[in-house]
């Protein structure tokens, strides 16, 4: 585990009250672990070339996909494809 820092902060009372609820309910051990669990996860959706990367690729992606299904590469094609491509890239000069 990394090196850890305390931080002290204050929560509306609505807030508090989510969060013991949510480690009453057993998901959470405690506030704490809730705590760092929603920052982190948090944090780490707020990567910008995630962020890109789901904007500019994926999403067309699957928009694409949606309004053609036809387009759609069997799993077995796919994986051809792939190493075929890595075949290529791959073979000696």
């Amino acid at each position: 585990m990394s090196a850890t820092r305390t931080l002290i902060f204050e929560l509306s009372e609505d807030a508090a009250k989510e969060i013991d609820a949510r480690v009453a309910s057993g998901v959470y051990e405690d506030a704490a672990e809730f705590l760092r669990e929603t920052v982190e996860t948090t944090l780490s959706a707020q990567r910008p070339d995630l962020e890109r990367w789901l904007r500019d690729e994926v999403g067309p992606t699957y928009d694409a996909y949606k309004a053609d299904p036809s387009r759609l590469v069997p799993e077995e094609d796919a994986e051809e494809r792939i190493n075929a491509m890595v075949r290529a890239r791959t073979k000696p000069t």
